[in-house]
Parts: structure tokens; sequence; C-alpha cells
């Protein structure tokens, strides 16, 4: 039995081979005949590290049956890629197959599907939609607070707002801000020409249309949601999708001595802030639902952002839930299978 290193680049990749002895062969190929090159050896498991590429040839590897482990590219480091600050494409492969050969068990990052992965991508685009809004947002703003001027405005109404504030100045409206004004108004077309795209794919997928009916839940939480669980029966509970998700606290624990801390934050950070403003959501605009009245009795407890933070972690094992049984969330749904 062989195991293959893979250190995946843009057009060339670099493949190592390592049989049963130990020796290795290096092979320098074209990133688009991997599948081809690793389909000439006789079995053998295929490890490679985390990647979008990644993604794409572990499908397709898995597809003809092959054993094939994407490994999480935070752990890599501790696996010995790139150890000693020596780092090549060569030696990265080695060490890849050579981890292979010595552990059974590998960490495996899930391989999304590609339904799931073209959501994400989709998602990535709107988010570098509303980073560059939110740049140009922040140019504009800047320039009045040098003319000490304020405007109220949303992205969508704050050019024509900011034109129609300046022209009534006797400066007027500087030749080096149209950039800044016109970038601005595209961007803004561009993220809600997103947005209308999104709902109308997100209303198309059973998924999504079952995870809106719960309270705070709009088609870009349930857009992140499915793409971000892909596959709801690798996870156990809620418990674990609220852990995969960064909803569940920090623990620093020895002996006798428990401490736990804020959420971890681990995982989609996208997400995870709209579960929380769904949460926000539940609790001001359905206040008589059962988990809004959950949360703001904890509130009474504790800080409300702390309640806040829990009823995301809840809200997000109650998503689990009724995707995973198939069911509409009900006004007052069971959570006795959902960690608080």
């Amino acid at each position: 039995m062989v195991d293959i290193g893979i250190d995946l680049g843009g057009k060339h990749s670099q493949v190592c081979v390592r049989d049963g002895s130990g020796a290795t062969v290096n092979l320098r190929v074209e990133t688009r005949r991997l599948v081809e090159v690793v389909r000439q050896q006789e079995g053998g498991r295929v490890v490679m590290e985390a990647c979008s590429p990644a993604f794409h040839l572990a499908r397709q590897l898995k597809a003809e049956k092959r054993e094939v482990v994407v490994v999480p590219s935070t752990l890599s480091r501790q696996l010995g890629v790139g150890s000693r600050g020596v780092k090549t494409d060569v030696k990265d492969a080695q060490v890849l197959a050579m981890v292979s050969a010595r552990l059974e068990q590998l960490p495996n990052v899930h391989v999304p599907s590609v339904a799931a992965q073209e959501m994400r991508q989709r998602l990535t685009v709107r988010e570098n939609l509303v980073a560059v809004r939110t740049q140009m947002v922040n140019v504009v703003k800047g320039y009045l607070r040098t003319r000490v001027l304020t405007v109220r405005a949303t992205p969508k109404t704050l050019a024509d707002k900011v034109e129609e504030l300046l022209l009534g100045e006797p400066e007027g409206v500087p030749d080096f801000l149209a950039g800044p004004l016109a970038l601005l108004r595209e961007a803004d077309r561009q993220v809600q020409a997103a947005d209308k795209a999104l709902a109308e794919l997100v209303a198309t997928l059973p998924v999504c249309r079952l995870l809106m009916t719960a309270p705070g839940v709009g088609p870009l939480t349930a857009a992140y949601f499915y793409s971000a669980v892909d596959d709801v029966s690798r996870f156990e509970d809620g418990h674990r999708v609220a852990s995969y998700l960064g909803l569940t606290p920090r623990e620093n624990s020895s002996g006798d001595r428990q401490r736990k801390g804020g959420i971890s934050k681990a995982g989609n950070s996208a997400l995870r802030k709209c579960l929380v403003q769904g949460a926000w959501t539940v609790m001001r605009a359905y206040p008589d639902d059962r988990m809004a009245v959950w949360a703001k009795r904890l509130a009474k407890e504790k800080r409300s952002t702390v309640a806040v933070c829990a009823l995301a972690r809840k809200l997000a094992g109650v998503l689990f839930a009724m995707w995973r049984d198939n069911k509409e969330y009900e006004t007052r749904p069971t959570l006795e299978a959902v960690r608080p």
C-alpha cells in the first residue's frame, strides 16, 4: 500500500508517492492532471492540506472510491508541514506522505458538497462587495468629518445625501470625491443585486425554506447555515453544531479548578454574527416566543450580551433539530434535546 502526499499549487502541484518500505517518488505535475496521476497508483491513501482546490480534487477522487484525507490547514504545521523554517513544495508533499504512513488516524476536515461550496463562494462574493461598500462609506464620512459636517443616511442613500449637503456649501463637491461616491453607488447596487439573487436561490432549496420558518432567520442566515453544516448527519446533536460554529464557552480547567470564558469564536464568523443578530431579533420582535422568554429570564441573572450569545447557541441547536427531523419551527418547540 502506498501513501500519496500532495502539495497543491495553482498551475503545478507536487506529489510524493511513498511505498511500504519508505521509498519515495517525487513528481511535479500539472494540477489539472492530478486525478490522472493518482489513478495510476494502485490503492493508497491521498493526503492534502485543506483549501478550495483540495475539496474539488477530493470529491473527484472519492467518486473513484479512493481514500482521501484533507487535513486542516490550522494543524498542518503541527503535522510537520513547513517545520524548522523549511518550506518547499517537495518537502511539504513528502511530509504529508510520511504522516499518512505513520498515523492510521489523521485529523480530517469535512469535504463540502458542490452545492455547499458554491453557496460559500456566493456568500464570499457578497462579503467582498459589502466590504467595498463599507470602505467607500468610511472614505466619504471621513471627508465629511474634515469639513465638520454630518449626515444621517443608509449606504443606499448616503451618496445622494452627501452630494445634496455639499452642493449647499461654498466649496461644493470636490472632484476627488466623485470616484468614491460613484463606487459607493455601484457597490450598493451590486450588494442589493446579490441579496436578491441569494433570496431567489434560497427560496428554491427545501432545507433553507424549512430553516426560515424559525424566528430571526432570513435568507442570509439560512444560506450560511446550509453551507456551513452541509451534511446534517455528521453532527450528533445541537451542542456539537454550536461548538463547531464557535458558540460554546472556552474552557481552561486543570485538576479541581474549572474556568470557563467567553465563546470560542471558532468556525464561520459570518454565520456566528448572523445567529447573534437573529437572537436579538427573537428577543425584540418575538417576545412571547419560548426562546425569547428563556433568554430574557437569563438576562436578569446575567448580562444581556451573555443571554444573547446563549440564545444564538440555542438557535443553532434548534435549526439543527429542524433540519435533522425535517420539521418546521413551532411557536413553542420542544427544546429538551438542545442544550442551552
